[in-house]
Parts: structure tokens; C-alpha cells; sequence
């Protein structure tokens, strides 16, 4: 993403990850940072309509799922929160 893409997809590209991506650490420091992340996730999403977001998702979600080296876990996540946000619509 980031070359060549509109805002809209890279917005979209950055919120998809920030929901999706793993918190490296143990179990303890996972549940710590989750209060945090959804702050983080809040103060982002501000500055941006999701609305205007949400159609680029699918696009985001399936180039994401190309990368070879992405988790297992947020292999799973990203199509709960794609399907999850874009019931929302």
C-alpha cells in the first residue's frame, strides 16, 4: 500500500493493522496494552470518517493477507474484523 494508494486505502491499511496486528510480550502484557491500543485505536479513527474507510477494507484486508510473514492469529483476525466493521457499514 503506502506507493501509489489513495489516502483512503493507506488509512485503511493503518487502522486494519492497528486492529489486527499481535502485541508481542507474554499474556500479561497483551491484556495491559489492550486498554491502550483501543485509546490509540479511538484518537486515529478521530481523524478520519470510517465510513469513507470501510469500502477500502476488503482491498486492505486481502493485500494484508498476502504477507508471507504475518502471524497465524492475525491471519484469522483480520477477516473477523473486516466482516465485524463492515457489518457496521
Amino acid at each position: 500500500m503506502g506507493r501509489g494508494g489513495t489516502a483512503e486505502v493507506d488509512n485503511a491499511h493503518t487502522w486494519l493493522q492497528l486492529e489486527t496486528s499481535e502485541v508481542p510480550g507474554s499474556a500479561s502484557v497483551r491484556l495491559a496494552a489492550r486498554p491502550v491500543r483501543r485509546l490509540f485505536i479511538r484518537q486515529f479513527l478521530r481523524h478520519f470518517d470510517p465510513a469513507v474507510l470501510r469500502p477500502t477494507l476488503p482491498e486492505v484486508a486481502e493485500y494484508r493477507l498476502g504477507v508471507r510473514e504475518l502471524a497465524e492469529r492475525e491471519r484469522q483476525m483480520i477477516p473477523v474484523f473486516v466482516g465485524r466493521t463492515m457489518s457496521r457499514a
